[in-house]
């Protein structure tokens, strides 16, 4: 939320799926089902395929695990650094263009303002590189792949949610109508539907 102070120098994307299955191993969790939105969802995707026998399935809402190193996400990174203010207010608006999301974006704004410039920037740029396609076909787990049909933070963002669905084995995708970036909290109501019959399904498959 904003909160988690990490030197600058420190943040990374193994270190995210580090921090990730630490905190599972704090709580004594041996075996759940993983979700990832958005960028996070490389890092459950990072997860699950570091210790398969640990998630009994995989859930990604609006998620990336390849094209992040495109002009206008390293325009957006410079944005952030020479003209923070204005840059988080094209990015909060394009994150929810539903009419009735105006306390959503309040809320992602005190996020990043809370991260700060820098570390928000070098966030970004601990993604450019990640491409895990090549393996995507090791992921046995059921997989869900719910996609907002309204995300406009790339000009493909939907043909990746097709293509993600497509090179997870036993993977579905589910489109959420009237819905942007981040359905997970616009469209919660929906998501939670969807991630119920998911899980039920997945509990009926995990011996």
């Amino acid at each position: 939320m904003g909160e988690t102070k990490v030197p600058i120098d420190e943040i990374s994307h193994e270190r995210h799926v580090e921090t990730m299955l630490s905190v599972l191993d704090a709580q004594g969790i041996d075996r759940c089902v993983v979700a990832g939105d958005s960028a996070n969802a490389a890092v459950a995707i990072a997860a699950a395929l570091q210790q398969p026998e640990r998630f009994d399935g995989l859930v990604v809402v609006n998620g990336h695990a390849w094209g992040f190193d495109r002009p206008e996400v390293r325009q957006f990174i410079e944005g952030l650094r020479t003209q923070f203010s204005a840059t988080v207010d094209f990015f909060v608006n394009l994150v929810f263009p539903e009419e009735d999301s105006e306390h959503l974006k309040l809320w992602l704004r005190d996020i990043i303002e809370r991260t700060g410039a820098e570390a928000a920037a070098a966030i970004l740029e601990a993604n450019l590189a990640i491409d895990l396609r090549p393996r995507l076909a090791e992921l046995r787990a059921p997989s869900l792949i719910i996609h907002g049909a309204l995300d406009a933070t790339s000009r493909s963002a939907l043909d990746n949610a097709q293509q993600l669905a497509e090179l997870i084995p036993n993977a579905e995708l589910v489109l959420v109508d009237d819905a942007g970036h981040l359905p997970l909290l616009s469209r919660p109501e929906i998501v939670a539907d969807h991630l119920a019959s998911f899980m039920n399904a997945t509990q009926a498959q995990t011996p």
